[in-house]
């Protein structure tokens, strides 16, 4: 037993001599997981295989009872074979127990993370026992998704698509995934390093079983003195065989082992080659979350959060997946439209060039619990926009009705309505305009107000009336101008009153009279004239109207804008119209 070559495997709750190596193809390459098939005989012809799947196993070499190298992993594949007198043959397909993790289907998010630390917490996850000997800085990551189409396992050692450049050649791809270059620009030397794996690479047979991936060796006494120097495996091929573990068919044939390897110049760094990473099935669905208590949650750049109804380890809260991105109809620096997503509401979630890492909100979707704002179908020919006071009841709204014969602009504001128009407003209507009140109304005009009413002009004031002229003010009628009043008529000048008529000029007191006329003044009957004192008025109360203040903090367009709309208003409304030259 210790002379020669031998062939050993050890399955943990088998004994040790369970089984004989007849053959054994083991396949090895860098950044990839190894596949060990074995041919094993054995004198059981009762072994239950559905126990030995994930069955640890040590498959050793020995030559001249020296151990060359071990092997260990899991059974991934236990397949039974032809059964003789003797012996029964088993094969067996090893894996390392890192191929175990391809078992598991899970979606999650890590939140600020580095590469090594998501790989770090899966491992412990799922019991897997690794060493970690890395160099180089790795950046933290903002968010990062593990999806059930993919692994991350394999996803977390691809490089971004970024450019790269070769002394003869250039590699450009225009989707970058970093938006600092210091975090990207690692990722572009080993892009590149990947590409000069085959610079300087050649391949070969030998029958030691020491060598493996990463293995560097040094190469003495070639005819070529180029070649006497370092070079490090990439891949290799070992196939070993034990005729005499199959007894009668052995054929008298001994044991042998050779192996076919690539390598490299064992002074350069191998890097894997690019994968690109895999694409997201498509868009989702998620819910609009933040802190309790809150009903909306947005950064200073309009970013929300939310929470995938796949997500079993995040809560709800302000925490869940990263800030995300809200499509808007129109943007641009300073001005566009705006409307962020409230919490509770679903979105609609789509991903940048397919990247799960770079989602988008696109959109909001009604459904079972958050439903339509209009009574559908029946309100079917309405189009609105409406708004949900923040922690209250009340509600704004713009609505447009289309049904032929019904249509209407509405427009509801739960309390004010400010206008700011920095040229013309122009009105024109029609049919009747009405307009209610409930308090007061407060109306200041900086220059010249016209007003011109081709019909009849009716007006009616429960209370007093003040009305203060600066100036002079002239009145015609075409007619009569008539005027009563029920207690007192008290007329004023600082100067002189002229009475002035074409015909007739009439002063009438209770039965007595005094008219004038072309021809003379004509008086009552017994009408007395003597004297006494006269007689005095109610005097000047005059009651000035309150001004509007011009709107603080109004930002002016570049451009004047000329609207037209009609307005309701549920409480109060101010509008302040400048006069400012046409441009």
């Amino acid at each position: 037993m210790n002379d020669g070559l031998h062939f050993l495997c050890q399955i943990t709750d088998l004994p040790e001599k369970t089984f004989a190596v007849a053959e054994f193809s083991l396949q090895e390459e860098l950044s990839e997981l190894f596949t060990l098939s074995l041919t094993l005989v054995s004198k059981r012809a009762d072994i239950d295989l559905e126990s030995l799947l994930l069955q640890s196993v040590k498959f050793r070499v020995v030559f001249n009872g020296v151990e060359q190298r071990q092997v260990s992993g899991i059974i991934a594949q236990a397949v039974l074979g032809d059964t003789h007198t003797h012996r029964t043959i088993y094969y067996l397909t090893v894996r390392p127990a890192l191929w175990r993790m391809n078992l598991n289907q899970d979606s999650r998010i890590y939140h600020r993370q580095s590469v090594p630390e998501i790989l770090k917490s899966l491992l412990k996850k799922h019991y897997i026992l690794a060493d970690s000997q890395l160099n180089e800085f790795h950046y933290t990551r903002e968010y990062v998704t593990q999806n059930p189409s993919y692994r991350l396992t394999h996803r977390a050692n691809t490089d971004p698509r970024v450019e790269g450049q070769e002394t003869l050649f250039s590699i450009f791809e225009s989707y970058g995934r970093f938006q600092k270059d210091a975090e990207a620009k690692p990722f572009v030397q080993r892009r590149q390093q990947a590409v000069q794996n085959q610079r300087q690479a050649g391949s070969g047979q030998s029958n030691c079983f020491k060598l493996m991936p990463g293995k560097i060796f040094d190469l003495n006494e070639h005819p070529i003195d180029a070649m006497n120097t370092r070079w490090q495996i990439v891949t290799i091929h070992h196939y070993g065989k034990c005729p005499q573990a199959l007894q009668e068919a052995s054929g008298g044939s001994g044991s042998y082992l050779h192996n076919e390897f690539s390598f490299i110049s064992g002074y350069q760094d191998w890097r894997a080659l690019y994968r690109y990473k895999p694409l997201a099935d498509g868009d989702e669905v998620a819910t609009v979350v933040g802190p309790a208590g809150e009903e909306i949650y947005v950064n200073e750049d309009g970013c929300i959060r939310i929470h995938f109804h796949w997500d079993r380890y995040d809560k709800a809260d302000e925490n869940a997946s990263c800030w995300i991105r809200f499509a808007q109809g129109w943007n641009g620096s300073g001005y566009g439209f705006m409307a962020v997503p409230r919490i509770g509401q679903e979105v609609i979630v789509s991903y940048l060039n397919g990247d799960i890492d770079r989602p988008i909100v696109t959109g909001c979707t009604y459904n079972g619990l958050n439903r339509p704002p209009l009574d559908l179908p029946a309100e079917k020919t309405r189009t609105t926009f409406k708004t949900r006071t923040h922690k209250g009841d009340g509600f704004n709204e713009l609505r447009f009705e289309d049904a032929k014969d019904q249509e209407e602009i509405y427009l509801h504001g739960q309390r004010d309505l400010t206008a700011h128009i920095q040229h013309d407003t122009y009105w024109h209507i029609e049919h009747d305009h009405k307009q209610r009140i409930d308090n007061n109304r407060y109306s200041e005009i900086r220059a010249d107000d016209h007003r011109k009413i081709i019909g009849s002009g009716k007006y009616s004031t429960d209370g007093d009336v003040s009305h203060r002229i600066t100036g002079s003010q002239h009145l015609q009628t075409g007619e009569a101008l008539v005027a009563e009043s029920g207690q007192e008529t008290h007329l004023k000048s600082g100067g002189k009153i002229v009475l002035e008529a074409a015909s007739e000029i009439t002063l009438k007191i209770g039965g007595h009279f005094i008219r004038l006329t072309p021809g003379g003044i004509l008086t009552s009957p017994n009408l007395l004239v003597g004297q006494g004192a006269a007689g005095a008025g109610r005097g000047l109360s005059l009651q000035l109207p309150e001004g509007v203040e011009p709107l603080p903090d109004v930002k002016s367009p570049k451009s004047p804008v000329k609207p037209i709309c009609a307005v309701q208003a549920q409480q109060e409304a101010n509008w302040i119209i400048d006069n400012q030259e046409d441009a």
